[in-house]
């Protein structure tokens, strides 16, 4: 028997590929998340086999899939552009909150660790790498986390914008996502932004504050993840934000 598989991107549809399993009769599992397909061919002979295994039969089983995506699609609509898409604007508001709280940071910031704080701007923003990486990997499949030792302050933001480019290439060239969008926003995408608040925290108690800005007027754009972003619409003064009141009497 010869067995192939396909993992499914639309595994949040299960009633559309429940349905068109049924009319073709195709068994399907759920492992880790992903709805697979799995078709068996039974051959008369081994040597029956090797023939079709060496006629290019990898070509029409593809072309095969590609239509029973397009039937997904039809039955219950294709959330996978959608998730992808969502996850690089995701990303690129990751470069563009976290971009501003390490921007132009003061010398030495990387070492700052006021009384009573456990982490340092550079562990912060190690981690906060090694939270993209987690989520480029866990991707593909991979969900080890891997901790990575803190590096000099502008080799980490480096690092930061570097990590995040290489993840929404990977999403832009339709690179299959092995996790459900909630899950990789519930831990690594909420976790990082986490963090970037505490950076933005840190950098007032050195003494440098970076502004509050309206980020619903934002100019953030998928696919945008360096250093290099669109310059606030409508930034806030100095010591005041969203929630500011005055000075209580």
């Amino acid at each position: 028997m010869l067995t192939s598989g396909r993992k499914s991107l639309c595994s949040e549809h299960d009633s559309a590929i429940q349905r068109i399993a049924e009319q073709l009769a195709l068994p399907i599992t759920e492992q880790a998340g992903v709805t697979v397909v799995t078709i068996t061919c039974l051959y008369e002979s081994k040597e029956a086999r090797e023939v079709v295994s060496r006629s290019g039969i990898e070509h029409g089983m593809a072309v095969g899939y590609s239509r029973l995506e397009e039937l997904l699609a039809e039955l219950g609509g294709n959330p996978a552009s959608t998730d992808h898409q969502t996850l690089r604007h995701m990303l690129a508001t990751l470069a563009y909150r976290g971009g501003k709280a390490v921007r132009n940071a003061p010398a030495g910031f990387g070492g700052f660790q006021p009384e009573g704080c456990m982490n340092t701007p550079a562990m912060l923003l190690a981690h906060i790498g090694d939270l993209i990486e987690w989520a480029h990997a866990w991707s593909q499949g991979d969900a080890t986390f891997r901790v990575s030792a803190p590096v000099e302050w502008d080799a980490a933001v480096n690092r930061f914008h570097d990590t995040l480019g290489r993840f929404d290439a990977y999403l832009a060239a339709g690179g299959a996502l092995g996790v459900p969008l909630h899950t990789l926003f519930q831990a690594p995408i909420a976790d990082a932004l986490t963090h970037i608040g505490q950076l933005a925290l840190l950098r007032r108690m050195a003494g440098d504050p970076v502004l509050g800005e309206s980020y619903r007027v934002a100019e953030i754009v998928a696919g945008r993840t360096g250093p290099d972003q669109a310059k606030a619409v409508r930034e806030f003064e100095k010591d005041k934000g969203a929630i500011w009141r005055g000075k209580q009497s």
